[in-house]
């Protein structure tokens, strides 16, 4: 009885620092867009919920001139559409989907600036939750949940109607959706559905498949079923491009020159500049505690190999990605970010109890040592 009265007490205390996170976000978050991001965003909501996503480039009638000065006149965030003399937004559907979504409830004023800061907050549950899947204490789980909170790059675009976060979540849903179809086959599909919007929200996101191969069970059935839950965020993104830029598998960025500015001789500056500023945000221990708990995962080979390649995916990719010296450009690798602070808080909680439990080891040097992971 008394254990079921502590657990039920941390529950809520556990929550009402929850909410009080969700508004210290929602309170500080933007309520404007600004630069051809936000905005192109915004303006790509707006454009879905009107059904005008597709616009003529107005100063070539204006001025009378022909439709191939239209590149002239295109603005940042936008590309040519699927006829000379049109424009379309250059950015993916999966968070103006979002942002339409939650302006219908709450307007245009308010509603797109709730999304990503509850996005930030989505995301703590779910690392705890997929933490705990992955064989964390209720405690490690809970100090996971802490130390992603307090991780500047996901403070800062919470604030900010921007697809990082909530590419974040939607990964975060995927793997603990594949972790659960270990125990359950049907939660598979729920797994392909959370792939297909993480994709959605930003495509660079396919890399996530390769932690998905060790999530998920390895059977026939499962990943049939995960198909079939990512098929309708295909037919989204097939439909979408199709109508808005000419073909099933253009894109945006196609003009935009996005896709093309990945390079390996990139490779050697972007690990460089990468890792400096995730041991700058997150502690200069951070990557070797990441590496010490993937050798130590509980679940044995394939549990390893997820925590792996959830954040090697994402790392390796953006190293290989155009230059940028700013700290926050660390936003491209935050859907993978997670993988560092279950696998950092496996190895805290199993140095702790190994040196608890060692009669080698004073009580005082114990507590020093999770002091320390502190």
């Amino acid at each position: 009885m008394a254990r079921r009265s502590r657990d039920v007490g941390i529950a809520g205390a556990a929550l009402f620092l929850l909410a009080g996170y969700a508004a210290l976000l929602i309170s500080h978050a933007s309520r404007a867009v600004g630069g051809s991001d936000s905005s192109g965003y915004y303006n790509e909501a707006r454009g879905i919920a009107t059904g005008r996503i597709v616009e003529p480039v107005e100063p070539l009638a204006r001025l009378r001139l022909p439709l191939d000065d239209s590149r002239y006149f295109i603005p940042l965030g936008y590309s040519g559409g699927p006829v000379p003399g049109t424009m379309a937004p250059s950015y993916p559907v999966g968070l103006p989907i979002h942002l339409a979504a939650s302006a219908s409830i709450f307007g245009w004023a308010s509603g797109p600036f709730f999304v990503s800061p509850l996005a930030a907050v989505v995301s703590l549950v779910l690392i705890y939750l997929v933490g705990r899947e992955l064989g964390l204490s209720r405690a490690a789980g809970l100090a996971c949940a802490s130390m992603f909170a307090c991780v500047p790059i996901l403070v800062f675009q919470a604030l900010q109607p921007m697809s990082d976060v909530v590419a974040t979540a939607w990964a975060l849903a995927a793997v603990f959706l594949a972790l659960r179809a270990r125990r359950t086959g049907a939660w598979a599909a729920g797994a392909g559905l959370a792939f297909g919007a993480a994709v959605l929200v930003r495509p660079s996101s396919a890399v996530l498949i390769l932690p998905l191969i060790f999530a998920m069970p390895p059977s026939r059935r499962a990943w049939s079923l995960f198909l079939l839950g990512g098929a309708p965020c295909a037919a989204v993104l097939f439909a979408f491009n199709r109508a808005v830029y000419g073909g099933m598998f253009r894109s945006g960025y196609d003009e935009s020159g996005a896709s093309t500015a990945f390079s390996l001789r990139h490779a050697g500056w972007g690990v460089r500049r990468y890792g400096y500023w995730i041991s700058v945000m997150m502690s200069p221990i951070i990557l070797p505690c990441w590496i010490a708990g993937c050798l130590r995962a509980r679940g044995g080979p394939r549990d390893r190999l997820l925590l792996l390649t959830w954040f090697a995916a994402f790392f390796v990719l953006y190293a290989l990605y155009f230059p940028y010296e700013a700290w926050w450009y660390t936003r491209f690798l935050l859907p993978g970010i997670p993988a560092l602070l279950i696998a950092t808080a496996m190895a805290g909680e199993d140095l702790v109890i190994a040196a608890w439990s060692s009669r080698s080891i004073s009580k005082g040097a114990a507590v020093a040592a999770g002091l320390l992971l502190v």
